[in-house]
């Protein structure tokens, strides 16, 4: 019989896992595009998803690059072109912060030779 909390913790871990995942794909695809718009609103959400996982001066120091960027980059849904080059860069830099954070966190891929015990805390 399995407890009924760790199948919890490992259908909450699972989830949390596939939404990273999610979220990762569709960053991948806006990076290549080149659509800034839809590349914030998940840099966002990935911000949301692990902020939990962030010690303090992460978290400043994505707060401090998306504070950087120029007021009104996406006036109306469209990037200015003068903005564009700097947006991208700033971008690219808080995704791969995450990166690095998903990855010293145990994010990207199982710490564990159990695959099952990697997800519930192997």
């Amino acid at each position: 019989m399995v407890d009924n909390n760790v199948q919890e913790s490992w259908n909450m871990a699972t989830a949390t896992l596939q939404r990273l995942n999610n979220l990762l794909i569709q960053s991948s695809m806006y990076a290549q595009t080149g659509n800034l718009n839809g590349w914030f609103k998940v840099i966002m959400d990935l911000r949301r998803n692990l902020y939990p996982f962030m010690e303090p001066e992460d978290f400043k120091e994505v707060e401090e690059k998306l504070n950087g960027l120029p007021n009104g980059w996406n006036r109306c849904g469209n990037v200015r072109p003068s903005d564009y080059a700097l947006v991208n860069k700033t971008f690219d830099e808080i995704y791969m912060k995450f990166i690095y954070l998903m990855k010293s966190k145990g994010l990207l891929m199982p710490k564990s030779k159990d695959v099952n015990r990697a997800v519930i805390g192997g």
